[in-house]
């Protein structure tokens, strides 16, 4: 009885990671900018 529960509840699960890995590739962009610019002030001080 439980496994029908746990099927639906992995496609539950599945779509708001794939929504949730959206936003994750768009974090990781802003965080690949930041580290961009970090890089730049690190080469700037030395």
């Amino acid at each position: 009885m439980e496994t029908p529960i746990l099927i639906h509840h992995g496609s539950i699960m599945e779509a708001s990671w794939k929504h949730h890995g959206r936003s994750w590739k768009h974090h990781g962009s802003i965080m690949e900018d930041q580290k961009q610019k970090n890089n730049t002030n690190i080469s700037k001080a030395t």
